[in-house]
Parts: C-alpha cells; sequence; structure tokens
C-alpha cells in the first residue's frame, strides 16, 4: 500500500512538473520551428486558426475605435465596412511563421505587405532576450515580449490536454 502511494505521488509530481514547464516547452518549439524555418512544426505550437481569430478581433476594434473618433466624416463609417471585409485576406498573409517570428521578436509588422514565400525567415536570433512570463491561470500563460521603443507584446499560451498553444498576441499599436 505504501510502495502504491509512493508510486503514484511520484507520478503525480512529475505529472504537474510537466504542467508547468509546459509553456517553456511550447516557447522553446517555436524558437527552434523559426530557426529551422519549419512551419509544419511551428503549427504544433500555434493554434493559427484561433490566433486568426483574435487578431481579427483586435483590428476590427481599433478600426471602430477609428471610426467612432472621426464620426463627423460620413465616408469613414462605409471605409470601416469595406476594411473588415479585407481583414481576413490581410491576416491570411500576416498569420505566418514570418509574420509571428516579427511579432515575438516584438518587431513592427507591416499589416498589409504581402508575403513572399519564398523569402528567408527573418533573422534568427533569440526572441526570449528581452522577455518576461506569467502565469495567469492553470490554463493560461502570458511572455510578455519587450520590443522596440519600449513597446510591450503579449503572447498568450493555452494548455490543450498537457501540451500548450500560442493563442493570442496582443499588439499595442497597429
Amino acid at each position: 500500500m505504501r510502495k502504491t502511494v509512493i508510486t503514484l505521488s511520484i507520478c503525480l509530481l512529475f505529472l504537474a512538473t510537466y504542467v508547468a514547464i509546459g509553456p517553456l516547452l511550447a516557447i522553446n518549439g517555436i524558437q527552434h520551428s523559426i530557426q529551422e524555418s519549419n512551419s509544419e512544426a511551428l503549427s504544433e505550437y500555434v493554434d493559427f486558426s484561433i490566433l486568426r481569430n483574435n487578431l481579427k478581433e483586435q483590428i476590427n476594434a481599433q478600426m471602430a475605435e477609428e471610426v467612432v473618433d472621426e464620426s463627423d466624416n460620413p465616408f469613414m463609417f462605409a471605409a470601416a465596412g469595406f476594411a473588415s471585409m479585407f481583414v481576413d485576406k490581410m491576416l491570411d498573409g500576416f498569420v505566418t511563421p514570418e509574420g509571428i517570428t516579427r511579432l515575438l521578436k516584438g518587431k513592427k509588422t507591416n499589416i498589409n505587405s504581402e508575403t513572399n514565400p519564398e523569402s528567408p525567415m527573418i533573422d534568427n536570433t533569440d526572441f526570449l532576450e528581452n522577455t518576461s512570463f506569467e502565469y495567469n491561470s492553470f490554463n493560461r500563460f502570458t511572455l510578455i515580449i519587450h520590443g522596440e521603443n519600449n513597446s510591450e507584446v503579449l503572447a498568450t499560451f493555452r494548455r490543450y490536454g498537457l501540451s500548450w498553444k500560442l493563442s493570442n498576441i496582443k499588439l499595442q499599436d497597429l
């Protein structure tokens, strides 16, 4: 009986340790995927569909805020309507390994630019140089990337079973 309790306790300790270091393993996996220019491996650590939806919501919220600021211009409402139709297309080119690499390094990214699939990955240096992190809950982890000009990028990871995936990147300025 005593051996069973000890064995069970050790197994639970290993499981809790694995879950606790899971976000760091995911970050390491993202970093290696970027360095190797391996988009298939990157997809193991990034939930592209949820990330795309979260970025779409941020962009739409930013556009809505600008429309409210320019409410005296009647053409602004029409422009905002057309712009939101193009957000999906832009994000398809933006939520790529190259785009995520730029964001995780805290660099400015031009959302409107076309992505060239033949272009090499950007500088493969360690994007963890100026970062900090925090556990928000048992299922949520935030990596804080201190970027250019004192900007911060918040990369949120969510737990899926025993693994973690990047699910949101909160941008300061679009």
